[in-house]
């Protein structure tokens, strides 16, 4: 096992209360689900509030005011986990909040378990130095207070982090609005692709749309779509048939986006289908919304 150390101050201006409620509401939770790590904490040095004789006040003290004590399983799937997508939100926040940290990567000695090792005398003073288990028990009781609203609990990105996340959602999503859009205008440069099963395809669905189930979906039937961007679509959000349809489309080599709502919103937006049971715009009902087979 491989502890590492974050030994850090906070960035100028960062208030240290929403920093610290930051971390017990997102970075504690989320990196202790890792499955790199083992436990993680994190310390505040707060002043002795009985200084000793000079030479132990300069021993001790600590320039940085927070420590962030991570044990893990290793650095390198450590450095695998807070790579992912969600992970990387919480470390680039972090970055934010802390100035540059220094971070260090411990091994522990052979046969020195905590737990055998008994608690030390300062020098020159009668307080021992914690054991581990004294440690992680004065730990659990310092807890980080709860944020204000879980509204603001985790910071916004920056604009530049924002810009570059919602660009890239365009980039694997279209909705409704813009497809009728497109279709209503003759603008249409993309291939609506239906992964229903078959016959919920022939009982209604998105006009010009092709029926090709996402378990169906093979290198020989994604070649045969037609050229350029496709368009999966399912029922609804409680689907997931496009998105596995636009899974396989694309790593069959398509360029491949995913309408979000499904068919459900495109017809509680009012927009026509086709197919033996088409929906009229303007005379949708309630029951077209759930497609009852």
């Amino acid at each position: 096992m491989t502890t590492l150390l974050f030994l850090f101050d906070l960035a100028g201006g960062v208030d240290p209360a929403e920093y610290e409620a930051w971390a017990a509401a997102v970075d504690l939770p989320r990196l202790r689900a890792l499955p790199s790590v083992r436990s993680y904490r994190i310390l505040r040095s707060d002043p002795a509030p009985e200084p000793g004789p000079q030479e132990i006040a300069a021993a001790t003290a600590v320039p940085l005011r927070y420590i962030e004590i991570i044990d893990v399983t290793s650095a390198e799937r450590f450095s695998h986990d807070m790579a992912q997508p969600g992970i990387a939100e919480v470390a680039s926040t972090f970055r934010r909040y802390a100035a540059t940290p220094t971070v260090l990567t411990c091994a522990e000695l052979a046969h020195t378990a905590p737990s055998s090792l008994p608690a030390a005398p300062l020098p020159g003073g009668d307080r021992p130095i914690p054991s581990h288990q004294e440690q992680a028990s004065m730990t659990e009781k310092q807890t980080l207070p709860a944020p204000p609203n879980q509204v603001t609990a985790t910071p916004a990105a920056s604009p530049e982090e924002a810009n570059a996340h919602f660009r890239g959602k365009l980039a694997f999503e279209a909705d409704p609005a813009d497809i009728a859009k497109a279709i209503a205008a003759d603008t249409v440069n993309f291939t609506l692709v239906d992964c229903r099963p078959t016959g919920n395809y022939t009982k209604t669905h998105l006009p010009g749309a092709v029926s090709l189930p996402w378990a169906d979906i093979t290198a020989e039937t994604a070649t045969g779509l037609p050229e350029g961007l496709l368009i999966t679509y399912c029922w609804g959000p409680s689907c997931n048939a496009a998105t596995k349809g636009a899974e396989r489309l694309s790593r069959y080599g398509r360029q491949v986006k995913e309408m979000i709502g499904g068919i459900e919103y495109w017809i509680r937006e009012g927009h026509p289908t086709e197919g033996r049971r088409p929906v009229v715009r303007g005379e949708e009902k309630p029951l077209d919304w759930g497609l009852v087979v």
